[in-house]
């Protein structure tokens, strides 16, 4: 008797200490955020969805959120954005909403501020990307093009910091081009039924082609892919087809240590480091060769890629 009342006390103390734990525990979870994003789409001009998907610099987009605002906030709502202005205006109220003012706003700003006043409040952002967002210059002449996300709509109060920030990422056309290039190129080694060496060997250009396109160089990237014929691939126990592929990636490689020569002919440390990584990409390409047998092949490559150790010493 005195057991099964010692463990009814034990239960009953564990359930009200449960109880107790779950509701603190509710209490927290339960705070509502003084403003937040209920619904955010993203649109093309022609009303295209692109939700989800990246940008294009250069390119306008329609943007519609909603923004649900909790009561008794004494500060004001801060909107921004890194779109910038096409028209007369990058804001618009779908619905009137009291804490904005209509005849006193500046929606025509990349950041604006309103009273917090409880409520839903309907926005319309229309904007573009930089042409120039994912462009970076350098001193040798050359652009590399890196995609980047871009802020589309940030939320805060006004000196404190961000409640939520909509960001999407932006390319740009050759970005594009190398991606789909890699996309295909990639396709093709996952379907092929083609000789194993061969296979490596692409393997082995695809990777160049990422280590280029990932730098920035997109153009010389999408070059290298392009190079690896799109059908006809070499069959088992075949290797001549080998050279046409090894000679075309030669003279990218061999024609991007040139360009850099006289492009870059006043920053001649990014030259030798260029030439040096174009050096190294061909050994890579040659000992897979030899691994092939086709040691005249391998001679050959081994020269071109003296020729650019040589530039690189100049």
């Amino acid at each position: 008797m005195l057991l099964t009342r010692y463990f009814k006390c034990l239960l009953l103390v564990g359930a009200v200490l449960l109880g107790l734990f779950s509701g603190g525990m509710q209490s927290v979870s339960a705070a509502p955020q003084a403003v937040q994003i209920s619904s955010f789409h993203i649109t093309t001009l022609d009303g295209k969805s692109v939700d989800n998907q990246t940008l294009m610099a250069g390119a306008t987009y329609n943007i519609k959120f909603t923004l649900e605002i909790a009561s008794g906030i004494n500060n004001k709502v801060v909107l921004k954005t890194d779109l910038i202005k096409t028209g007369d205006h990058l804001w618009s109220l779908d619905a009137p909403y009291q804490g904005i003012d209509t005849t006193t706003w500046q929606p025509g700003q990349s950041e604006i501020s309103f009273n917090a006043v409880q409520g839903t409040a309907q926005f319309e952002l229309q904007g573009s990307v930089p042409a120039n967002y994912v462009l970076v210059a350098l001193q040798n002449g050359e652009t590399l093009h890196i995609s980047k996300p871009i802020s589309l709509v940030q939320v805060s109060l006004a000196g404190d910091s961000t409640l939520d920030n909509r960001t999407q990422t932006v390319i740009d056309s050759s970005i594009g081009t190398y991606q789909s290039a890699l996309a295909d190129t990639e396709s093709l080694l996952k379907t092929s039924k083609a000789d194993s060496r061969y296979v490596d060997l692409v393997k082995t250009i695809v990777s160049s082609a990422q280590k280029e396109g990932d730098a920035g160089y997109t153009d010389r990237a999408t070059a290298m892919l392009q190079s690896v014929p799109k059908s006809g691939w070499i069959p088992q126990q075949s290797s001549n087809m080998f050279l046409w592929v090894i000679v075309g990636i030669m003279v990218v490689l061999t024609l991007a240590g040139f360009s850099l020569m006289y492009k870059a002919q006043s920053n001649l440390s990014f030259v030798k480091k260029r030439t040096d990584e174009q050096a190294k990409r061909l050994e890579i390409i040659s000992s897979r060769v030899r691994t092939i047998g086709d040691a005249t092949l391998a001679g050959e490559i081994t020269k071109v890629k003296q020729e650019l150790e040589e530039i690189s010493e100049k």
